[in-house]
């Protein structure tokens, strides 16, 4: 008799095979949940949206507001892209428990 308790029976194939089962199981469920609840000017980590969606949303918004007469608008555009990569991952949690 075979047992599944044994460390060979989960082997590295077995597992991402259960794994990519159980995602494309939940992963509708899972969006129906949480895609209202979801800021709809959020664009990152979402699907088939794009800096160019946020971008363009931006210019109409503010193209719009510009339509009325005596108007006018300030931009800032940041760019933060490598904003994070001078986090010493070490130091991190010290510091945040010093912000608590």
């Amino acid at each position: 008799m075979f047992c599944t308790c044994e460390a060979s029976y989960y082997n590295q194939q077995a597992l991402k095979n259960k794994i990519f089962l159980f995602e494309r199981l939940m992963l509708p469920h899972l969006k129906s949940i949480t895609d209202p609840l979801l800021n709809p000017l959020q664009f990152a980590y979402r699907a088939n949206k794009s800096v160019d969606h946020a971008i363009n949303m931006a210019l109409h918004f503010i193209l719009q507001h510009l339509d009325s007469p005596g108007t006018y608008a300030g931009i800032l555009f940041v760019e933060f892209s490598s904003a994070f990569n001078t986090i010493i991952p070490a130091l991190l949690p010290d510091k945040l428990s010093q912000c608590a």
